[in-house]
């Protein structure tokens, strides 16, 4: 397991020749380029920040501390990743990707931790095809020709703590037509409801604050109307009625199918155009 910024990814052991420490001023130097080399015992690797590479914030290095670097293998090279922390090695189940994932380069599948988090598998040699770059930011995605005065699509507002979840759901739901608002927690989900309100709220936040949000949406005379749907790793009746009772419409429990997601969100677009 590796940390880039605060979020979590694994990386497949077989896919790690070694792990060195890096002083941070050399880095920055052999950073600068459009194909940085890095010089470790006589041997010179092709460089990348895995946080540049994924688009994730990374809190700067700071001059005289030493950085991890994995030398890790891409086929019949090695390479060398910076990222900002180690987080040991353990065994996982690989869930593999839908159809719809499977094409983006660097990902080699998913896992989901004991405490529901979901972990994102790095795949090393996909990472280096530069081409297809794996972007994830906290933003709201927008499809391209959108008329200014007319709307043509669905809004569906993703709320996930993982940053990576963010990415791949919202990928997805671009996919089929939807344009897609992202939050990182229920208190910016809040602030941006404030702004705008989305025609179908998405849950899949692990910790209890899903609950907390969505008895803040229900409260709220302006957003009490917009459907709500719950995807969490708690399949207990205990918790699924909970939902309800705060005013959930569809309740999810990790791992679920992407198509069923994706109907459960056009059963309650229709049933809203509906009432």
């Amino acid at each position: 397991m590796v940390y880039v910024g605060d979020q979590q990814f694994a990386v497949p052991l077989a896919s790690v020749a070694n792990i060195i420490e890096y002083p941070v001023e050399q880095l920055h130097a052999i950073s600068v380029g459009k194909n940085p080399l890095l010089n470790w015992n006589d041997q010179v690797y092709p460089y990348m920040s895995l946080a540049t590479r994924l688009g994730v914030a990374s809190p700067a290095p700071v001059n005289g501390k030493k950085v991890p670097v994995l030398l890790a293998r891409t086929g019949t090279r090695e390479v060398a990743m910076q990222v900002d922390g180690l987080g040991g090695t353990r065994e996982v189940v690989i869930k593999p990707l839908g159809p719809q994932l499977a094409e983006i380069k660097g990902l080699g599948g998913a896992t989901i931790l004991g405490d529901g988090r979901v972990i994102l598998i790095l795949d090393v040699p996909g990472l280096w095809f530069r081409e297809d770059t794996l972007r994830v930011g906290h933003q709201i995605q927008q499809p391209v020709a959108a008329a200014p005065a007319e709307k043509e699509h669905p809004t569906v507002m993703v709320v996930d703590d993982s940053l990576t979840v963010r990415k791949v759901t919202s990928k997805h739901l671009q996919k089929r037509g939807y344009e897609v608002m992202v939050a990182k927690d229920g208190i910016d989900a809040v602030e941006q409801l404030r702004e705008r309100v989305p025609d179908l709220v998405d849950i899949e936040m692990p910790r209890m604050d899903g609950y907390e949000l969505t008895s803040r949406v229900r409260s709220e005379s302006g957003l009490k109307h917009v459907p709500i749907i719950m995807i969490t790793s708690r399949a207990g009746a205990k918790h699924r009625q909970k939902a309800f009772d705060l005013g959930v419409d569809v309740y999810m429990s990790k791992p679920y199918q992407e198509e069923d997601l994706l109907k459960n969100i056009e059963t309650l677009l229709a049933r809203g155009h509906l009432q």
